[in-house]
This record gives C-alpha cells, structure tokens and sequence, in this order.
C-alpha cells in the first residue's frame, strides 16, 4: 500500500536529479533507437516477433547508473568513459533482458539460434558501438566468446570494459568523412 502525501511532504527534485533523469530519459532513447534498427535486420532473418519491454529496458538503465554511482564514488572519477559506459550496459542487458521474443517453434532454424541469444547479441552490438569498435573487422572467434560470455556468464561490468578497450584497440571504428 502507498503511503498517503501529506502537504508538507517536499516533493521537489534537485538539479542532480533532474540531470540523472535527462540522462536516463537520453539512454534509453538510444537503446529503443539502437533496437528499431537491430530489429529491422531481424525481420530480414525471419524473427518478426521481438519486442523491447520498456520496463525491463527501465530497470537495465536505471541498475546501470547505480553501478556507474558507485563506480565513480568509489575511484573519485567525475565521468565514466566510453568503455566502462560499454562494459556495463553490456552487462545489464544481457542480465536483465529487456527483448522478448514470442514462440520460436515457427522461426527457421537459423532464426531460433538468433531468437535464442537475442538480448547478448543486442547488449554486444550496443557495447562495440558504444565503445567505438568495428564490429565487422572484430574476429568471429572473438565476437562467439563474447556472446557466450554475455549469455551464459555472470558478468562484471568493469571486466567487460576492459574487454571493450582492447578491442577498441585492435579494431577501431573510423569515423566517416562526409
């Protein structure tokens, strides 16, 4: 049951506040944005059926930042780089698995394996990005581990970071000149 409000109850928000809330108003834009289009190639495989549950997306955004909190609490950092943002998004994604998948009985078989994995698939996609690393070039081998991890490891985000710097080391996404 929720407590009644009393009129002297102090709603206000502070400055701090509102900017953590711009922030994750601002995350979760980009993954719903980041998943239209991973999902746009999904249809093209024929999982037609995968969802973005915005509670759950919620709630990864919302655990993500009190990891990156108390992260930066912890070190005396003031901001958090593109690769601890990587390494614990990737984390909470794939812990808490905010893409849905309907049945996969009438996917083709290809499709169950991608319907299957879907949520660290997603999370590295995100992560490489994040982190500035060209996908494409990263080994087969390397992305398989990964996935494997992600799915079926208990991950510690600031081991996947790690991980992200070295392959933003070795595979660096170039920026396009337009």
């Amino acid at each position: 049951m929720i407590p009644a409000l009393n009129e002297s109850d102090d709603l206000t928000v502070s400055a701090d506040e509102t900017d953590d809330l711009k922030r994750a108003a601002r995350r979760c834009v980009y993954f719903v944005a980041a998943f239209n289009a991973y999902n746009a190639k999904l249809r093209n495989v024929g999982l037609n059926s995968a969802v973005m549950n915005k509670v759950l997306l919620g709630n990864c955004i919302e655990s993500y930042f009190l990891d990156i909190r108390r992260l930066k609490t912890f070190h005396g950092m003031e901001r958090a780089d593109r690769f601890k943002i990587a390494g614990y998004s990737l984390k909470w994604l794939s812990k808490i698995k905010p893409i849905q998948v309907g049945p996969l009985e009438a996917v083709p078989p290809a499709a169950k394996r991608r319907g299957l994995l879907i949520n660290a698939d997603f999370a590295l996609i995100c992560a490489m990005s994040i982190a500035k690393v060209d996908y494409a070039k990263v080994d087969q081998r390397i992305r398989n581990g990964l996935l494997y991890t992600a799915h079926y490891r208990d991950i510690e985000g600031g081991n996947m970071a790690l991980q992200m710097l070295t392959l933003a080391q070795a595979y660096p996404r170039i920026p396009q000149v337009t």
